[in-house]
C-alpha cells in the first residue's frame, strides 16, 4: 500500500520523538509540537542579548494543543492575568466581591492597552533611533513617552484599587499573592522594561548589516556597518546546558562528525496514534501538509509532488552532528505553586485559563534542538525520477521538516547542496557548516 503524506508525517514525528525521549514520553502529563519547516534559531551567538530575545520568544509562547508549533498566547500574560483571578477566599460580602470583580475588569483592560502602547512605544523609539543613534530608552521615555507613561500610571492605579479591595476581603493570605503579583509587575518585576532587576534579561532585537556593507576607499580601515539593533528589557527565561552542548556540536562540526542518529522512516517503520503525543483529539486528520513540496522562488506555500509515495525501497535516513532536548524555564518571576493551589480557586468571572482552550493550558518545559543535518533519501525508480524532476524545476524543495534552496522562508541549504546519485536513487543534503541549530520542536507540561 502506498504511503500518504500523512503517513509520512507520522513516521516522521514517531522517530524523532522515541529518540529525543527514549522512548518514556509521558502524554499524560506532556504534549509535543513539532516545527514543521525549517526553523532556525540563534540560540548561542556571541552577543547573549541576541541569544536572550530568541530564548525569551521560545519560552514564553504558550503553543496549541496539536502537532504543529503554533502560538496560543504568552507565558507571562496569561500568568499574570491568572494571579488577578485568584480567590483566596475570606469572609462572603456580596458588595465587595462585586467591587472585586469590576476592579478586575478594570485592570485587565488597563494592562492590555498598556502593553498595546508599550509595543508602539518601543517602535516609534526604534524608528527614532534610526536618526538619533544615541537616544536611549529612559530618555525617549522622558522626552516623548507621555502616552506610554500615562497608561503605565492608569495600570498601576487599577493594580492598587484592585489590591487594597481583595487585602480586605483576604487579610494576611493576600500578602504571598501580593508577593507574586509584583514579581511580573511593571515595575521592578519581570515587565519592567526601564529597570534591570532579578526577573528580567537584557535582550537585544534588530539586523545586522554584514561587513563590507559600506563602501571603504583603498588603504582605509574597512568601517563597521550601521545595524539597527536596540536593547531592550524582557522577562527572563534560562536555556539549561545548551552553551556546553552548542560548543562541543562545533568541535565535531570542525572534525567532520555526523553520528547522532540516524532517524530512518521506511515502510515497515514504527508509527504512533496521534493520542501518544498528548493532543486533542480535534486534530486527528490535521496535519502540516504535503511531506514533499516544491517551491518557486517567491513562493511561501508548496505544490504537490505527487499524493501517494510506494513503499518499496523507500528509506528516509537523518542524522544530526548534534540533537538533543534542553529544558527551558522562567526565572523567579513564574511560582507554579501558585497555579497548583489556586487553578480551581478563581473568582466566577475568570477567563479560561486551562483545559483544552485555555491560556495557560502549556508549559513549554524543554526545547528539541537539532544541529546540522543530514538527509539521505532511497526511493523506487519511477518516484525518484519525479521527485529528482520536479527539484531541477524548482527553486527550493521541502523534505518534511527542511526546506532545502531559495526561498522567501527560512531554508536549509541551497540547491547545490543537493546531490542525486542516479545509480542507486539517492539523493544526499549536507551536512551544511552553520552557525545556527533548529529548532525541531517543544515539548509542554499541561498544566
Amino acid at each position: 500500500m502506498a504511503m500518504t503524506d500523512r503517513d509520512l508525517w507520522d513516521k516522521y514525528v514517531t522517530q524523532l520523538t522515541n529518540y529525543v525521549t527514549g522512548g518514556q514520553f509521558d502524554k499524560e502529563n506532556q504534549v509535543i509540537c513539532f516545527a514543521s519547516n525549517t526553523l532556525m534559531v540563534d540560540l548561542a551567538n556571541k552577543d547573549s542579548k541576541v541569544s536572550n530575545y530568541n530564548i525569551y520568544n521560545i519560552g514564553n509562547l504558550i503553543l496549541k494543543c496539536s502537532p504543529a508549533y503554533t502560538p496560543h498566547s504568552d507565558l507571562i500574560g496569561a500568568y499574570s492575568s491568572f494571579l488577578n483571578y485568584i480567590d483566596l477566599g475570606g469572609e462572603y460580602n456580596p458588595n465587595l466581591d462585586s467591587q472585586i470583580n469590576i476592579a478586575a475588569g478594570k485592570l485587565t483592560e488597563a494592562s492590555q492597552n498598556f502593553q498595546k502602547q508599550c509595543s508602539q512605544t518601543i517602535q516609534d523609539w526604534k524608528n527614532m533611533k534610526e536618526a538619533m543613534p544615541n537616544l536611549d530608552w529612559p530618555t525617549y521615555i522622558q522626552q516623548f513617552g507621555s502616552i506610554y507613561t500615562e497608561a503605565k500610571a492608569y495600570m498601576d492605579s487599577c493594580q492598587t484599587e484592585y489590591n487594597n479591595l481583595v487585602r480586605k476581603k483576604s487579610g494576611s493570605d493576600y500578602q504571598a499573592l501580593l508577593n507574586a503579583q509584583s514579581r511580573v509587575g511593571f515595575t521592578g518585576g519581570a515587565r519592567d522594561i526601564i529597570n534591570k532587576n532579578p526577573y528580567n534579561m537584557w535582550a537585544r532585537v534588530g539586523t545586522e548589516a554584514p561587513l563590507g556593507c559600506v563602501t571603504t576607499l583603498p588603504g582605509q580601515t574597512l568601517a563597521e556597518p550601521d545595524s539597527s539593533y536596540v536593547d531592550i528589557l524582557v522577562p527572563g527565561y534560562n536555556l539549561n546546558a545548551f552553551s556546553t552542548a552548542y560548543m562541543e556540536w562545533q568541535a565535531k562540526s570542525s572534525r567532520g562528525i555526523v553520528d547522532v542518529g540516524p532517524l530512518e522512516i521506511s515502510g515497515s517503520s514504527e508509527t504512533l496514534n496521534y493520542s501518544e503525543f498528548g493532543w486533542n483529539t480535534s486534530v486527528n486528520g490535521s496535519y502540516f501538509g504535503k511531506f514533499f513540496s516544491i517551491f518557486g522562488s517567491l513562493e511561501a506555500s508548496g505544490k504537490e509532488i505527487k499524493s501517494d509515495w510506494q513503499p518499496t525501497n523507500f528509506s528516509l535516513k537523518i542524522y544530526y552532528t548534534g540533537l538533543q532536548t534542553f529544558k527551558i524555564e522562567p526565572l523567579l518571576w513564574f511560582q507554579q505553586s501558585f497555579i497548583e493551589n489556586y487553578k480551581d480557586k478563581l473568582f466566577k468571572n475568570a477567563p479560561n485559563f486551562f483545559g483544552k482552550d485555555g491560556s495557560l493550558s502549556l508549559l513549554p518545559y524543554e526545547i528539541i534542538v537539532g544541529f546540522e543535518p543530514r538527509i539521505e533519501l532511497t526511493l523506487n525508480n519511477s518516484d525518484y525520477k519525479e521527485l529528482k524532476s520536479a527539484f531541477n524545476a524548482s527553486a527550493s524543495l521541502s523534505i518534511g521538516p527542511f526546506r532545502i534552496g531559495k526561498a522567501n522562508v527560512s531554508t536549509y541549504g541551497s540547491k547545490e547542496d543537493v546531490k542525486f546519485y542516479d545509480e542507486s536513487n539517492t539523493l544526499t543534503v549536507g551536512p551544511i557548516k552553520s552557525q545556527l541549530p533548529l529548532l525541531l520542536g517543544v515539548i509542554c507540561s499541561k498544566l
